[in-house]
């Protein structure tokens, strides 16, 4: 038996797919493709503010495109699901003989993916980001940029540059503690052993249990996260420490 008349439950992260039908999805597809955009208008203000620097390889220019890229393909991916999963007749033609059950957990495994390589991707353009900038203000700082992110991240903010960015320090806690759980399936684990972390950002607290699945990470957080965390880089980049290198080359570009 195809499709036929499948009921879409569950996403395991935090919205149902019962409610994530196709309206919300085409909401979150667009939120992630104005983020994208975001950064591209980042792009060209910078280029344009500094035609000195390499327009592809520099990584005060380069750490936008990444994250552009990793908010438009996720948003392409979930306008697959909008256009195609969503869709009873698709299904029916495309289904091979999967039943009701088989649809709904390759909808939510699918949908879970797409999180995934967002949390992941995103936060990878940030930290890969901010280890070449603190490279190329202080070669020697943090086991030449190679240190666990927090202390990178925390060394560049508190000591390096002229304005400590507000809150940014709160942001990349919350986000690197939400992508360390990618490693384990979305659920939480403490090296130490804490039972509970909470990490304050915005007047929110968000608690990690340990041993426990987040069940905060849904998609408007998760926009927040990349839209914030793209802010935060800017703010960076325009630091005068920043700004003085003549050329910051990005490896990983």
């Amino acid at each position: 038996m195809g499709c036929n008349r499948i009921l879409i439950s569950a996403n395991g992260g935090g919205q149902s797919l019962a409610k994530f039908g196709k309206d919300e999805a085409g909401r979150i597809g667009k939120e992630l493709f104005n983020a994208s955009q975001d950064c591209l208008d980042y792009i060209k203000a910078l280029r344009e503010a500094h035609p000195d620097w390499d327009p592809e390889n520099d990584a005060r220019i380069s750490g936008f495109a990444k994250l552009s890229n990793v908010e438009r393909s996720t948003a392409i991916g979930i306008k697959f699901y909008a256009d195609f999963l969503t869709d009873q007749d698709w299904w029916v033609a495309n289904s091979s003989g999967y039943s009701a059950q088989d649809c709904k957990r390759i909808n939510s495994a699918y949908m879970d993916l797409q999180k995934i390589a967002a949390i992941q991707g995103g936060f990878s353009a940030i930290e890969s980001t901010l280890r070449v900038l603190l490279r190329a203000v202080d070669a020697g700082a943090c086991c030449g940029g190679m240190a666990e992110f927090k202390s990178i991240y925390e060394c560049l903010f508190r000591t390096k540059l002229t304005n400590k960015p507000s809150e940014g320090i709160e942001l990349l806690d919350l986000f690197r503690n939400i992508r360390n759980t990618v490693h384990n399936n979305g659920v939480y684990f403490n090296i130490h052993g804490h039972p509970r972390v909470t990490v304050s950002y915005r007047g929110d607290d968000y608690h990690f249990v340990h041993a426990s699945k987040l069940d905060f990470v849904d998609w408007d957080v998760l926009i927040s996260l990349l839209r914030d965390s793209a802010k935060l880089l800017l703010e960076v980049v325009n630091d005068p420490v920043i700004v003085a290198p003549g050329s910051i080359t990005d490896p990983y570009a």
